[in-house]
């Protein structure tokens, strides 16, 4: 069991006054038996009303709006968070029986949106990356050696993807960062019939742990392996997950699960600047200034001529995610 605390900022810088600015945040971590939320704060600047909401996977959502002129946007998110390990995950069954479980699968409901494919693939090689007889294999080990795939045939390297990266020129660069890894790692798992999701959270090292993905949220699957339930698999770093991940949100992809995302009326340019720190103190040493650092490679504003009609979309889509409940 371990307690950590996490401050997590994000700032948009302007480079003139923009207005009529609608959000949303996917920044409150989820509670369960193994993550217990001791205390959330979420300060924003100029202090708007927050209105919070569940979505189709549920995730707690909140949305807000800033109307007058403003040139810069803080979110600060400071989260007191206790985390205990998870049982290693055992099903005795012959692999067999259990690959005919995940079969099974495909025809309940609930998993069908964690099987299809976010975007169009072909993928030959699927054969030559899959052991021979993997079905001899547990459906597990076989997510696992996937995982394994994915974290040492790709060059983990910051800046050269984006939040639109196609999986084929990933696949081309054969690098980039955790969302990445995560989204490949996805598609091999659902070409073979394991439903998987996209987790959104942060990766919390141990002392002298070489971790990569720290310092910004990270991201890592989940795959829904029968008799075990979700397990999750960080691809970037090649392990399960355990006590070293706190998870925000889940979904079928990135945009699913994007932090703070949201649109703006104005004729201005944006800066983006993240900060994550992570310690077991209750008190973060903030120089601001000196820490955070441009995130070359997310992009979740835009910047549009009618942000009200923008708005209003976001509205609805918000009220059909609440009647599908």
């Amino acid at each position: 069991m371990r307690k950590v605390y996490i401050e997590h900022i994000t700032k948009y810088s302007y480079s003139s006054a923009v207005r009529y600015h609608a959000n949303q945040i996917m920044l409150y971590p989820i509670s369960s038996k193994f993550q217990k939320i001791n205390s959330h704060v979420l300060e924003i600047s100029t202090a708007p009303q927050i209105t919070m909401h569940q979505d189709f996977f549920g995730n707690t959502i909140g949305t807000f709006n800033i109307i007058n002129h403003h040139s810069e946007m803080i979110v600060k998110s400071i989260l007191d968070v206790t985390i205990s390990s998870l049982p290693i995950p055992i099903n005795e069954e012959a692999p067999k029986t259990q690959w005919q479980s995940v079969a099974e699968l495909k025809g309940d409901v609930s998993f069908f949106e964690y099987l299809q494919q976010s975007e169009e693939f072909y993928f030959s090689e699927i054969e030559s990356i899959l052991p021979k007889n993997y079905i001899d294999m547990s459906p597990l080990d076989v997510c696992i050696h996937l995982s394994e795939y994915v974290y040492k045939g790709f060059t983990y390297k910051k800046g050269i993807t984006n939040v639109d990266t196609s999986l084929s020129e990933v696949w081309e660069l054969k690098a980039g960062v955790c969302q990445d890894f995560t989204t490949f790692l996805l598609y091999l798992n659902r070409l073979i019939g394991i439903p998987s999701r996209y987790v959104s959270g942060y990766i919390c090292p141990k002392e002298n742990s070489d971790f990569r993905g720290v310092g910004a949220t990270h991201a890592w699957v989940e795959a829904y392996i029968p008799k075990l339930g979700w397990i999750g698999i960080d691809p970037t770093n090649n392990c399960l997950i355990s006590d070293n991940h706190v998870k925000l949100s889940v979904g079928r992809h990135y945009k699913d699960c994007s932090p703070l995302k949201g649109v703006y009326s104005g004729d201005s340019n944006d800066q983006l600047m993240v900060s994550v720190k992570i310690n077991d103190k209750k008190y973060f040493n903030n120089s601001e200034s000196e820490e955070m650092l441009p995130a070359n490679n997310t992009n979740v504003l835009e910047i549009i001529t009618n942000s009200f009609a923008k708005h209003q979309e976001i509205l609805i889509q918000q009220q059909q995610q609440q009647q599908q409940q």
